[in-house]
């Protein structure tokens, strides 16, 4: 992974990495237990990117935020903009069952707290029961 890794930190190339590539990364890298700080931190800092979040799916956000929980990695701000776009235009609606659990466990898991997207969660359980 350390050429991979080499490569990805060269050149600004996280800058034009898709929500599909960064959910992809995150996952292999928490898959195979490789903490690498400077990789997950260039990663996160794409995640709160504005042109990131507008085109990233469900199965992608659910993706990286297990993928952060697994290397015990919490990334306060990144959690946020991703809880942040859980909340608008119901994208919650757009969840499987099985992203839904992997996206609250890795809030559990690291320890963040957001009220409003755990209540949204919350009725979109009992919507479904």
């Amino acid at each position: 992974l350390e050429a991979f890794t080499e490569r990805i930190m060269q050149d600004q190339f996280v800058s034009t990495l898709g929500s599909l590539e960064v959910a992809s990364i995150a996952w292999a890298y928490a898959r195979f237990g490789a903490k690498n700080e400077e990789l997950m931190t260039a990663l996160a800092e794409r995640i709160k990117q504005d042109d990131f979040l507008s085109s990233i799916e469900s199965h992608a956000v659910a993706r990286i935020a297990w993928a952060y929980a697994r290397l015990g990695m919490p990334r306060a701000k990144m959690f946020a903009a991703l809880a942040g776009h859980i909340l608008q235009d119901d994208f919650l609606a757009t969840f499987k069952p099985q992203e839904v659990a992997n996206t609250v466990w890795a809030f559990a898991r690291t320890g963040i707290k957001n009220e409003a997207m755990m209540t949204a969660v919350a009725e979109r359980l009992m919507e479904d029961v």
